[in-house]
């Protein structure tokens, strides 16, 4: 017998006194492509005037407020003199922002605009498992020539009140702790906070460098140095995400000169193994950001140097690129950028567009129209123990005869 429901399913059960087999198959809706959809975008201007703004960052909190950070400065490059960070919330997904430095209220935040002393070139915003919201910074000299620790700032309200002092490290692996820059890209797996990281040997500037990648067990008090990479590809932008919400693999991208390469790492009893070269089919993605959506398939953002344009990709569970979208192609400097999920599945994409000495922060609202699939799975099966007076009798291999009946999708028995 075949059915849907748990009341025919019932009702049948109890017309047989032995079942031979039993099997429980599963119907789902498998995603086979995707489009841009042309019509959804909207573009609005988040930040203007005579100076550079730019390196958008944003973050969703638990209570659906989203948080956006950028930066004010007199160029793309180092400016010791007058950089700083700004911060703006939103209670409505981006339909409505504060003004800058001003919390969901309208509540001026006296934190920010934020300046540590330094040039705070790069900056990364997560909310940590405590539900701590955290901002790291990438600290350098005006001349770029000597590298300082990074820095963090934390809030324990939500984005209200904050405070902040130097980065601690458990364990750096050997390397110097100015040769640890922060500021990159991050990924949440339960407890832990995977973070990526621009190495830079000797805290020069200069010679090779490589990426890294680090995690927090204590929700961003510390860090423990856990991997970086080595070889010709080496280079000191790189994105990091998770492949699934399981988070039993964690990507690591890598910006390259020549094409870009995802590393998958599976990690457990304290140590990162199986790294696997995925994928080198992106072009040349700088500044790549990383996010899980709920469809299944990440999200990653940056700047496409190839058509001097922010990217959009869309990646599947294998590493593999999906989709690609090209945003404002040819303006020059831009693409340092971050991308959310919206409650309905939508995009919302923070970027920037200008010349290294005068660019603007923009905001692009837009979805994506997915083709689909049906696919039938045989999820369980049982050959004995069959005997049967009542419906709940049969609970094995199913967790319980509850969870098993509102799962399935069909059920079929044979006796």
């Amino acid at each position: 017998l075949s059915t849907d429901t748990q009341e025919s399913f019932e009702a049948n059960v109890t017309t047989y006194t032995e079942f031979n087999r039993l099997e429980l198959w599963t119907n789902e809706s498998e995603i086979t492509s995707f489009s841009y959809n042309d019509s959804s975008q909207e573009k609005t201007t988040i930040q203007s005037g005579s100076r550079w703004y730019g390196r958008a960052v944003l973050e969703k909190l638990d209570n659906g407020n989203i948080l956006g950070l950028y930066r004010n400065a007199s160029s793309h490059s180092n400016d010791v003199v007058s950089d700083k960070w700004h911060i703006r919330c939103s209670t409505d997904e981006g339909r409505t922002w504060s003004q800058p430095d001003h919390y969901c209220n309208g509540t001026e935040i006296s934190f920010f605009p934020f300046d540590s002393g330094l040039s705070d070139t790069d900056a990364d915003i997560f909310q940590a498992p405590n539900g701590d919201v955290v901002v790291n910074f990438l600290r350098m000299n005006a001349d770029g020539t000597e590298r300082r620790e990074s820095y963090q700032i934390r809030s324990t309200d939500n984005g209200f009140t904050w405070s902040g002092g130097n980065v601690s490290w458990s364990s750096t692996g050997g390397w110097n702790e100015d040769e640890m820059l922060l500021g990159q890209d991050h990924a949440i797996c339960g407890d832990t906070v995977w973070i990526s990281l621009w190495m830079d040997p000797g805290a020069d500037q200069g010679g090779e460098y490589t990426s890294g990648l680090a995690r927090s067990t204590n929700n961003g008090d510390s860090w423990e140095f856990m991997y970086n990479t080595s070889g010709s590809q080496n280079t000191n932008e790189v994105g990091v995400g998770k492949l699934n919400d399981n988070c039993d693999k964690v990507v690591f991208q890598r910006a390259t000169s020549g094409g870009n390469t995802f590393r998958t790492f599976v990690y457990g009893n304290g140590t990162v193994s199986d790294v696997d070269e995925v994928s080198s089919s992106f072009g040349d993605w700088e500044r790549p950001r990383l996010n899980l959506f709920s469809d299944g398939f990440l999200r990653g953002v940056g700047r496409d140097a190839g058509a001097d344009a922010t990217g959009y990709w869309v990646i599947n569970s294998d590493g593999e690129p999906v989709l690609h979208k090209e945003f404002n192609p040819g303006t020059g400097d831009q693409g340092y950028s971050d991308v959310v999920e919206k409650s309905n599945g939508e995009n919302l994409l923070w970027t920037y567009e200008g010349s290294n000495s005068d660019s603007d922060v923009f905001q692009y609202e837009f979805s994506l129209d997915k083709t689909t699939s049906s696919v039938w799975d045989k999820a369980s099966e049982k050959t004995s123990g069959l005997v049967n007076d009542s419906l709940n009798s049969i609970n094995y291999p199913f967790d319980s005869a509850e969870a098993f009946m509102w799962n399935m999708k069909a059920v079929h028995c044979y006796g």
